[in-house]
């Protein structure tokens, strides 16, 4: 798949944070907000794997977990960074269709490092295992 201008910048971003957790983190918390603001417009199992996104990366930023690979991590961070852009390939003001391209590329991330992701879902439970 053919990367756009848009997606070549949220990589760039996503490659600064690796340095700047406080960063991530902060981005973290704006896409959260994000993601609750729009749900009726994103919408069940991309509004999940959106919100596991979140949670991962803001569970790297804080330290608590970092099983992940390098390039698990920079593709979460670049798919929270695309999805806060408001004007992209298809601007998130159109009705119906503006945050197609934001589920799409968080789809493509969720497919391409399921297993990272998964291992995440798996230590997320865990821990709140752990704290009942």
């Amino acid at each position: 798949m053919a990367r756009n201008h848009h997606q070549i910048k949220a990589e760039a971003e996503a490659a600064e944070m690796l340095s700047r957790p406080q960063l991530a983190a902060r981005m973290a918390s704006r896409a959260s907000f994000r993601a609750q603001r729009f749900a009726r417009r994103i919408g069940g199992e991309a509004l999940a794997d959106l919100n596991d996104l979140v949670a991962m990366v803001g569970a790297w930023a804080s330290g608590r977990y970092r099983r992940m690979s390098t390039s698990s991590l920079l593709a979460a961070l670049g798919a929270l960074i695309y999805f806060l852009m408001p004007v992209d390939s298809v601007p998130d003001f159109l009705p119906a269709l503006g945050f197609v391209d934001d589920i799409a590329i968080v789809a493509r991330v969720m497919k391409m490092f399921r297993k990272d992701i998964d291992a995440f879902r798996q230590w997320r439970a865990e821990q709140e295992e752990e704290q009942q």
